[in-house]
């Protein structure tokens, strides 16, 4: 089977071709992580994958880009009418930090994220979840973060649903630290078919080594996986490289295992040369050659507006 093909009776989107679009120069969104709870939690599930969180996986990877500047944000922020989106506008530049060089101040960030999470803004709820379930520029507070995550899940916030999720599955800032897993697939189905790739990636997760009780569903599994995979999920495009290569919920294909595999690996994905390695032993040069080319070729395709 050639690259960016797929059989026929797959129940999951096609592989984008090699004649789409050429692949986009990486952006702040691939490479900055923002969110180190649900980095630590990730690393820790996803056994057989590279666990990178350092692009479209993260949830809160970057802010909507502004060319306003940290004084102007200031200002609008503090004015007496300011709007919630100038309070999280300053909430996330100082949480992220910026491009000319300035620090973060995660403190700082979290004073804005209050204000505006006070107005019910689903969006800064949830970035004040995430500073209090790490403890960063504030004291750790999980009940309290999970609190803020149900309200922004229960709002329509995919984010908070992923997120909501990992807390609920790990057991952090629930009563006595039981875990609830029943919830958190709840809330991760309803993200990832809303499009949220990280959901995807975690739904993946959860069908291939039955997290919540169920015997594992490769097939399943790879459905997600690839979904998340063609949005650009590098995790995801690793695990779809390791299936295809496995014949695991997907018939065997060594080219769409190198070609994804190969993906991953150029977006950071290091483990994912195992798959390449072994796939290439399998391949002709070109083969090779026309793999690489399709993975060169690659164009992510968001499933939703703001894809992060």
């Amino acid at each position: 089977m050639m690259p960016g093909t797929r059989p026929p009776d797959s129940p999951h989107r096609a592989v984008p071709s090699a004649n789409m679009h050429p692949r986009p120069t990486p952006t702040p969104a691939r490479t900055h992580a923002a969110h180190a709870f649900c980095i630590l939690i990730a690393a820790a599930t996803a056994a057989c994958t590279p666990a990178q969180r350092t692009d479209p996986t993260t949830p809160h990877a970057a802010a909507t880009p502004t060319t306003r500047s940290l004084p102007d944000l200031r200002a609008a922020a503090q004015s007496p009418s300011a709007s919630t989106s100038d309070l999280v506008a300053l909430g996330e530049r100082l949480m992220n930090g910026d491009g000319d060089g300035l620090g973060f101040d995660e403190a700082g960030a979290a004073v804005w994220f209050t204000k505006a999470a006070d107005r019910n803004d689903p969006r800064a709820q949830t970035r004040l979840a995430d500073l209090l379930m790490s403890g960063r520029g504030v004291v750790i507070d999980r009940p309290r973060a999970l609190a803020l995550y149900r309200l922004a899940a229960d709002a329509g916030d995919l984010e908070a649903m992923f997120s909501l999720g990992i807390a609920l599955s790990e057991g952090r800032g629930t009563p006595g630290g039981v875990k609830n897993m029943p919830e958190a697939v709840r809330r991760w189905t309803t993200a990832a078919s809303s499009g949220y790739a990280p959901a995807q990636f975690q739904m993946g997760l959860c069908r291939q080594n039955g997290m919540d009780g169920t015997p594992p569903d490769h097939t399943a599994a790879f459905a997600w996986f690839q979904r998340a995979a063609t949005q650009g999920h590098v995790a995801s495009e690793a695990n779809v490289g390791r299936a295809y290569l496995k014949a695991e919920g997907v018939p065997k294909d060594a080219q769409q295992a190198y070609m994804w595999s190969w993906l991953a690996l150029e977006n950071g994905a290091a483990l994912a040369k195992r798959t390449c390695d072994a796939a290439a032993r399998e391949l002709s040069e070109s083969q090779i050659a026309d793999a690489k080319h399709a993975a060169a070729e690659f164009t992510p395709h968001p499933e939703r507006a703001k894809c992060p």
